[in-house]
């Protein structure tokens, strides 16, 4: 029923699925390609808006996109002293997206509630196929036996095909929780406070540390008390909340997580110092883009060879003009208010990018280009 339902957006539907399940990254942008082709076929541009009021509309949107779509020729022009084109393929879904989405936003509202059940799906979708592929893999792969600790992600992201980082994986499941949250909110089903649980404890062994945090966070600040009479928010939600949270707490302890959050933390840190050193060395047009590894190795050893901070991976590729994301995430935050979704998931990205590169890469970049 729920594809009988939305058939006419198929397309739609099927990509934050695809985007979520271990697919190679070409499969990704063919899922992408197919959807705005979805949007555009589907003949939901019949009815928008004119060029020249979108234009008005949209000019902070498309001006953003067009720079940093061009990003990459703009700082390369400054580093050679003359003109120079270059363009990043990932950041093309950051100026392709946004345009054909601002242009059918009236008919995107109508199935949004539908893309954001795929992406649930797509969660709960690799959750099995996580657990399938542990079963096989610990019957006749591994001397180990099967345990529920945080050590599963790594026997994931190495051995599970078409695996990838579990930044990534964690930020679909902080995600899902934050619409199934959503929904119970709109429609006071249980299933979806149950779907919030199950895909909460599997996030302990399958996503990353900064996730399931974010994801707590959002338990508590974010649980629909409201959606509960006044006595059963008074009982109902704590017991809930504190019994969720104490089984999640019981895990990290039994499963070790917590020795790996200082090896993390201080990791980050000899990354961040050598990054900001890299930006105020390279301010004026940065070193480019991918030649960050050359420099933290010798610097200070870092084994993860990566900034680990979004904020300053774009500071240290593009000097002073990498200080476009944290003003780009400031103008969309403050023009998303009173949308709460749009809110929340932007917070998620200001958070995690503080830790992550989550914007370096298509997976991350596909992700954010879905949602906005």
């Amino acid at each position: 029923m729920f594809l009988q339902k939305n058939k006419k957006y198929f397309g739609v539907l099927l990509f934050p699925i695809i985007l979520v399940l271990p697919f190679p990254l070409i499969v990704d942008s063919i899922a992408l390609t197919i959807a705005l082709l979805n949007i555009v076929f589907a003949g939901i541009l019949q009815n928008s808006l004119r060029i020249k009021d979108w234009f008005k509309e949209g000019k902070i949107l498309l001006g953003f996109g067009l720079f940093i779509f061009l990003l990459d020729s703009i700082s390369e022009t400054f580093r050679e002293g003359e003109l120079q084109f270059l363009v990043r393929e990932s950041r093309v879904a950051l100026l392709l997206v946004p345009v054909i989405i601002v242009l059918a936003r009236d008919k995107i509202k109508d199935i949004w509630n539908a893309t954001s059940t795929g992406l649930i799906i797509g969660v709960l979708l690799y959750i099995l196929y996580a657990y399938f592929f542990l079963f096989i893999f610990y019957e006749t792969q591994s001397n180990r036996a099967f345990e529920l600790n945080h050590y599963l992600i790594y026997d994931l992201y190495n051995y599970l095909p078409g695996a990838y980082h579990h930044t990534y994986l964690g930020m679909y499941f902080t995600f899902s929780i934050i619409l199934a949250l959503e929904f119970y909110r709109t429609s006071g089903k249980k299933f979806w406070l149950i779907l919030v649980v199950f895909v909460f404890f599997n996030q302990i062994f399958m996503g990353g540390k900064i996730n399931l945090i974010l994801s707590a966070l959002y338990l508590v600040f974010c649980f629909p008390y409201k959606s509960f009479t006044k006595t059963k928010a008074l009982i109902f939600a704590p017991v809930f909340l504190l019994t969720v949270l104490s089984v999640a707490i019981y895990f990290v302890f039994r499963s070790e997580l917590w020795k790996t959050i200082k090896f993390s933390f201080e990791n980050r840190l000899a990354s961040w110092e050598c990054s900001w050193e890299i930006f105020l060395e390279h301010w004026k047009a940065g070193i480019g883009y991918g030649g960050i590894n050359a420099y933290l190795f010798p610097w200070g050893g870092s084994d993860a060879l990566s900034s680990h901070n979004q904020y300053l991976e774009e500071l240290v590729h593009y000097g002073f003009l990498g200080f476009w994301l944290p003003v780009f995430l400031i103008i969309i935050l403050s023009i998303s208010r009173g949308h709460r979704i749009y809110m929340q998931f932007l917070i998620m990205i200001i958070v995690i990018a503080l830790s992550e590169n989550i914007l370096s890469l298509q997976r991350g970049i596909l992700f954010f280009a879905l949602i906005n």
